[in-house]
């Protein structure tokens, strides 16, 4: 078995050979501090305040009025307001009940 060899560290000496036991992980130097996970510099930041539930409600009857049932899509209504798929989904959910809702509430009315 080959002997393990040291290698010269800034504060000692690390060993460089085939042995597990007893080798140390030094971390890389860096010329410039890391930055804290998560943080978003200014300049990334969207300019475009977010919407609430009720303001991206509001869009998706105004851009879906005049669209069927049929029409009635997640992705449609994601790509007409411009919001996340999962937001596009509870909008379709909430519009699909709020015409279910007008549409039994009509047919019950002319009864």
């Amino acid at each position: 078995m080959a002997e393990a060899q040291n290698a010269p560290v800034q504060g000692g000496t690390v060993p460089t050979g085939s042995t597990t036991a007893g080798q140390i992980a030094v971390a890389a130097e860096s010329t410039r501090p890391r930055r804290a996970t998560g943080r978003i510099p200014e300049v990334a930041r969207s300019s475009r305040p977010a919407r609430t539930a009720d303001q991206l409600l509001i869009e998706a009857r105004t851009a879906t009025a005049d669209w069927t049932d049929r029409e009635l899509t997640a992705e449609g209504i994601r790509k007409a307001v411009r919001t996340s798929p999962a937001k596009a989904r509870v909008l379709r959910e909430t519009l699909r009940a709020e015409r279910e809702q007008s549409a039994g509430g009509t047919g019950e009315a002319a009864a």
